[in-house]
């Protein structure tokens, strides 16, 4: 029997179950404008659509990487083909926990 790659039998993606082979995506984060020589932090991922790989792409944690309009995410699939780039937005939970931080002392 050929091997086929791991399958998800179970989990909800975008409040749907999904059954299916997950995806490999790459990602890297490189200046507005960027090409790949010039990655800042790079990575991988797997996920069974291109949606759910952009979201966590766009908002991983990247130490070092301040989110700012200066940074973007290439998403790559797994021949290595661009298939999206947009703005990085950095770590939501950073982000958030910066914010209630400041609130505090204020």
């Amino acid at each position: 029997m050929r091997y086929r790659g791991p399958r998800l039998r179970s989990g909800m993606l975008n409040g749907k179950q999904r059954h299916g082979k997950a995806m490999v995506f790459s990602y890297y984060i490189v200046p507005s404008g960027g090409e790949i020589g010039q990655t800042l932090i790079r990575g991988a991922l797997y996920t069974h659509d291109v949606a759910a790989a952009k979201q966590h792409a766009e908002t991983v944690s990247a130490p070092g990487v301040v989110a700012t309009a200066g940074f973007e995410v290439i998403l790559h699939d797994a021949t290595g083909a661009e298939i999206w780039r947009g703005p990085y937005r950095g770590d939501q939970r950073v982000i958030a926990r910066d914010e209630t931080s400041s609130d505090k002392s204020a």
